[in-house]
């Protein structure tokens, strides 16, 4: 993750086909990591925990069926009440719903850790 300084400003046209750049840089480009951003204590909550392939696979499995169901039960609560903005609003709480329940990394998704390889040495 990458982030822009707040006092840096960047105004540039994209590259012509034969690569002749259009545009200028008006002030220099000021980007810091992350890490150089956040305390540790965030980083090793954000970045220390991950859940295993297998458990990745099952959540964008469940997602994937949930947005389908969330999407047609939008549909139809649109039609019957006649407002779009019912559906818009539902939609948006399940999502929300959707994301403070798979953001976290939580116990049973950590049931397959990854086994690596042992580092080599140098003979």
């Amino acid at each position: 993750m990458w982030h822009l300084s707040a006092a840096s400003r960047l105004l540039f046209i994209p590259s012509t086909p034969r690569g002749h750049v259009q545009g200028v840089f008006l002030s220099r480009l000021a980007i810091e990591p992350m890490s150089a951003i956040l305390p540790p204590a965030v980083l090793e909550w954000i970045e220390g925990t991950s859940i295993d392939p297998q458990s990745q696979d099952l959540i964008s499995t469940a997602s994937q069926i949930y947005l389908a169901i969330l999407s047609a039960v939008c549909f139809i609560a649109s039609y019957i009440a006649g407002s779009v903005l019912l559906s818009i609003e539902i939609f948006g709480a399940g999502l929300l719903l959707l994301v403070l329940l798979v953001s976290p990394p939580w116990s049973f998704l950590k049931r397959h850790p990854v086994k690596f390889l042992p580092a080599r040495t140098k003979s």
